[in-house]
């Protein structure tokens, strides 16, 4: 098993995220206003494929011990990202029982599927923020899938995915919904509120899915 590496930051960068360091008001002298070059070398670095590895933990571990699948998204330069979205992990969600051995077994084999999300890029970030972590190429941005609700169909069975657009708690760190970056390296964090099968809901939620890699 693998320990996830952001342990020791990610609380305390996305925290900075979402609350309150990102703003559309520049008129407070405590942000820094993103100028149009400022945001174009922003978007210009993150911009681009990337490839690495989807970390989740295993069901009923309290957000404790770690697996891996390899998988790849893309930061487009409209901020809209598009993950490809390995949704055969979550079979090892569900128990074995009769009332799901079947869409187990075919969620197990399911095909990668493209999730489409969006990044917040805000027109100024606090003072802070900026000195801390902005001027020096390490950004963070709020990012949702576009629809909080995916579903999709294997076999008879019909699957439905919510996600969550506020925060995870686990024993270690609060996890958010966001997209960092820093020298080609990324991190996009998923939070899953629940998963049905045929309207029945799955245990073993909420979990959270964080995708970490480097552009190629």
């Amino acid at each position: 098993m693998k320990k996830l590496f952001f342990y020791a930051v990610v609380a305390c960068c996305a925290t900075m995220c979402l609350t309150g360091c990102l703003s559309n008001d520049s008129s407070d002298s405590n942000y820094h206003t993103l100028t149009v070059n400022e945001k174009t070398t922003i978007m210009g670095a993150m911009t681009g494929s990337y490839s690495g590895d989807m970390l989740y933990y295993e069901p009923g571990t309290s957000l404790e011990k770690v697996d891996t699948v390899a998988t790849e998204w893309a930061f487009n330069s409209d901020t809209t990202t598009v993950v490809q979205f390995p949704v055969s992990v979550l079979s090892s969600f569900m128990d074995s029982t009769d009332v799901f051995s079947e869409a187990k077994a075919l969620l197990a084999k399911a095909p990668v599927m493209p999730i489409e999300c969006y990044a917040y890029c805000p027109s100024a970030v606090s003072v802070s923020l900026w000195n801390e972590a902005w001027s020096l190429g390490s950004y963070r941005f709020p990012m949702v899938p576009k629809s909080l609700d995916f579903s999709f169909n294997l076999g008879t069975h019909t699957y439905a995915i919510q996600f969550l657009n506020t925060y995870l708690s686990s024993a270690y760190t609060t996890y958010y919904p966001v997209f960092l970056y820093e020298d080609g390296v990324s991190e996009c964090h998923f939070l899953i509120n629940s998963l049905t099968v045929d309207g029945q809901y799955v245990s073993n939620f909420p979990t959270v899915m964080v995708f970490t890699g480097k552009k190629e």
